[in-house]
């Protein structure tokens, strides 16, 4: 029978392949807690990462990970992550008019890449255009005029117009 801080070592490394694969779609493994079984911590990830990131329509979504038991874990979990990171970034599981940040990390765990995924361009969502419709919209958010000097004719361009 293993103790409880051999099951919480064992968790650690579950952890750490979790996290190597979840890292790829922004999100982290949560940490073991001690008196937790391997079976239950793998359970509890597989779970939080199937409601995060698989829609409900998704067949990986039609049953409950609290039935499985040993080999099937073994078999469903790869399936699961896999979905979850093409799921993360599918576009149609986001609403209309909304776009949903994800920050990804390098396989360190340094470098931060922040990407927006939705089925609008942001050009058109409300926040952005008045007269947002489907040919780009755009055009609330107010501008100014750029100008730049030439050095070589010494003039403004655009020119001023009086």
């Amino acid at each position: 029978m293993a103790t409880e801080q051999q099951h919480f070592d064992v968790c650690r490394q579950w952890q750490e392949h979790y996290d190597s694969k979840l890292r790829k779609i922004g999100a982290r493994a949560p940490a073991p807690v001690l008196g937790e079984t391997v079976s239950d911590y793998r359970r509890k990830v597989l779970v939080q990462t199937k409601k995060a990131f698989i829609p409900r329509s998704h067949e990986l979504r039609q049953f409950s990970l609290d039935d499985v038991r040993g080999d099937a874990l073994d078999a469903l979990e790869p399936q699961i992550l896999s979905a979850a990171a093409v799921e993360a970034v599918n576009p149609a599981n986001v609403p209309r008019g909304e776009l949903r940040k994800r920050e990804e990390f390098d396989e360190y765990g340094a470098i931060k890449t922040i990407k927006f995924y939705g089925q609008d361009h942001f050009s058109i969502l409300p926040n952005f255009g008045v007269n947002a419709g489907i040919n780009f919209g755009g055009g609330a958010r107010p501008g100014r005029l750029a100008r730049f000097f030439n050095r070589l004719t010494g003039e403004w361009f655009p020119q001023y117009r009086r």
